[in-house]
């Protein structure tokens, strides 16, 4: 143990700032308050001799005090016997500091001389958050859920799921942003609740709150001053909410992708399927390069069937989220797609309507690469391309179960191979005789 915690001074001083943060409603001390608890103790001529003078810098404290929303000219009381918990800064601090009270009320100046710079960051403090409507309420929602997983203190995630929990049970109607922030990203929160089996219905309000997390805490210390610091608070655990819900959707893109594939090209074997990043893919479904199919010569009907399984992946998703929820993802899907189809019906002379005609022969040929030709290629571009979305809608809601099945059991594992593919399609059946390893 650090010296400096058994000598006298510093206990008096600790008396004082249990007694402000008592009035000011903090639930833990921190540097500024363990600095007012000096000045406190100072002026009321409780502190030894060995003790500075603290009058000589007390408006640099005074200042600080009343950024906060500390009154230190109010008569403190203090609290020895209290038990109140320090913050991560103080904690940090006191460890560090040396083994004298001089030294270590330089360190807590120090310590508070970059917020004094910058009033409106430090009036932004933890102390003043947890004051603020349906905070309080929202970490003891959160404290209760994490003390049945057993948790010590409050996570990002934790700290979401309790103002959900608030925002759903009307405890947030004073703070109409806050709750607008969350039902904007409640089917991120949904998700995230699930995958961490964590059961709101029966929670209850914890009568001591749990600390916030280190992490959490940092980040609310170090706001610009001008942000709703609960909402940047949250937004960390709805980053990660957001990060599973993406994975989810995921799950159903790569999953749409390998149940079509096995469908309609079941004679090259898929290898793997994952939810995995890599090279900047978010996820892919890996093929068996070595089939004797892909040595063959190109086919119509092959590559009919592979314009399908590139647009499974977005149908899929859109089987599951619906049409407004299309996004961006399949774009990599859409040029392998476009691209087949362009051979298909210019370059190989495969598409019937357009019939047995190389646009890239005659190219080389000198002819001009535009003209009615090249025009009446790309209005058969768009025909097929609809007509293989059409074929993959129909053949996705056939297989949907199949699909689903994949996707749930892929977003648990990450990764599937062929073989656990090929079981949980027919498990989703029925007809499944494996089991799949856990």
């Amino acid at each position: 143990m650090q010296p400096v915690l058994d000598d006298p001074d510093f206990r008096t001083a600790v008396g004082f700032a249990k007694g402000l943060a008592k009035q000011s409603g903090a639930k833990e001390l921190s540097p500024l308050l363990l600095l007012c608890g000096f000045a406190l103790a100072d002026r009321a001529r409780k502190l030894g001799a060995i003790v500075q003078d603290l009058s000589t810098r007390g408006a640099l404290i005074d200042q600080a005090a009343l950024t906060a929303g500390l009154r230190l000219s109010d008569e403190v009381e203090s609290f020895d016997k209290e038990t109140i918990s320090t913050d991560v800064a103080l904690r940090e601090l006191l460890s560090t500091a040396g083994d004298s009270v001089v030294a270590l009320i330089d360190a807590l100046f120090k310590s508070i001389d970059v917020n004094i710079a910058n009033p409106a960051k430090l009036m932004k403090s933890i102390d003043a958050i947890l004051k603020s409507d349906g905070f309080n309420e929202t970490v003891r929602f959160a404290s209760s859920l994490a003390r049945t997983k057993g948790i010590k203190d409050i996570s990002a995630e934790l700290l979401v799921a309790g103002a959900f929990f608030a925002y759903r049970e009307g405890f947030l109607r004073k703070r109409p942003s806050v709750c607008a922030h969350l039902a904007a990203f409640e089917p991120s929160i949904k998700v995230l609740i699930e995958m961490q089996g964590w059961k709101l219905d029966t929670l209850g309000q914890e009568e001591i709150a749990l600390p916030l997390a280190p992490s959490v805490e940092k980040l609310l210390k170090e706001g610009d001053g001008d942000s709703d610091l609960l909402i940047v608070a949250l937004n960390v655990g709805l980053e990660a909410a957001s990060a599973i819900l993406l994975k989810k959707r995921i799950a159903y893109h790569e999953a749409g992708h390998a149940v079509i594939h096995h469908i309609l090209l079941p004679a090259i074997g898929i290898t793997q399927v994952t939810i995995i990043g890599k090279d900047g893919a978010d996820g892919y479904t890996a093929y068996d390069i070595s089939s004797p199919v892909l040595k063959r010569p190109t086919s119509r009907e092959y590559l009919l069937d592979m314009i399908c399984v590139s647009l499974a992946g977005r149908v899929s998703e859109q089987s599951k989220y619906g049409h407004d929820e299309i996004d961006a993802g399949a774009l990599d899907d859409l040029e392998k797609a476009t691209v087949m189809a362009w051979d298909a019906i210019a370059r190989l002379g495969l598409d019937f309507d357009f019939g047995p005609l190389s646009l890239t022969a005659l190219s080389k040929a000198g002819a001009a690469s535009n003209g009615w030709l090249f025009d009446q290629a790309q209005r058969r571009l768009q025909e097929v391309l609809k007509e293989g979305l059409q074929r993959t809608e129909k053949l996705m809601a056939e297989n949907w179960v199949k699909v689903e099945a994949v996707a749930q059991v892929l977003f648990e594992k990450k990764k599937l191979s062929e073989d656990e593919l090929i079981t949980i399609m027919g498990n989703a059946l029925g007809e499944g005789a494996f089991e799949i390893k856990s």
